[in-house]
């Protein structure tokens, strides 16, 4: 399974249930996903993986789309190294 795909399907179903006891495990689907990149690509990757979780906020409404806003928000603090 490609990672991006062992990334979407936690994020879908996280999305999906909006229950905020699942943070830890987005953020964790996130971290891994983003491990898989070598230190000049996860950019890229970081870049994809938001165009991918925008397809999900899109579909989504309530509680979900603040779930997939915090999302949205570890991807970016990961990549700015705030984490």
């Amino acid at each position: 399974m490609e990672p991006i795909q062992k990334c979407l399907r936690p994020l879908q179903v996280l999305i999906a249930k909006a229950d905020a006891n699942g943070i830890g495990l987005a953020e964790r689907a996130v971290d891994d996903y983003l491990a898989s990149f070598p230190p000049g690509p996860v950019q890229a990757g970081a870049f994809f993986l938001q165009q991918e979780v925008t397809a999900l906020w899109q579909k989504s409404n309530g509680a979900q789309v603040e779930f997939a806003n915090l999302v949205f928000d570890y991807i970016d603090n990961r990549f700015a190294g705030v984490k």
